[in-house]
């Protein structure tokens, strides 16, 4: 009940040091839940250190592949955001469009009352 509802949006998903099997995990968890089947798209960023040894487990581009491969979304896989150097922070909760031709477009301003907020 806490979960809010992603129908129409952008969902943007990072990590950093998990291994691919737990984030395959994390992906059915969505599948299943019907989440990926309501989003508008989806931005990946590039999981920094997120690999185990070949043996052990598919490439995350291989769990990404079977996940989004056939996708009727936009999926944006290794953006720049996320726990990389230098930082770019998303902004939730506004309206923006992703094309993979021209990237992501935000419609709003992310902060609302400009840098010094409502005087009021």
């Amino acid at each position: 009940p806490w979960m809010p509802d992603l129908t129409g949006a952008i969902l943007f998903l990072e990590d950093v040091e998990e291994r691919p099997y737990k984030i395959d995990g994390y992906l059915a968890h969505l599948k299943h839940a019907g989440i990926l089947d309501r989003v508008a798209g989806v931005i990946l960023a590039n999981f920094k250190k997120c690999w185990a040894p070949p043996a052990k487990s598919l490439t995350l581009d291989r769990i990404f592949r079977d996940y989004f491969g056939r996708a009727r979304y936009p999926v944006a896989i290794g953006f720049p955001f996320g726990h990389r150097d230098p930082m770019f922070t998303l902004p939730q909760g506004i309206r923006g469009t992703l094309d993979l031709r021209t990237g992501l477009t935000l419609d709003e301003t992310a902060v609302k009352g400009g840098i010094h907020g409502n005087r009021d």
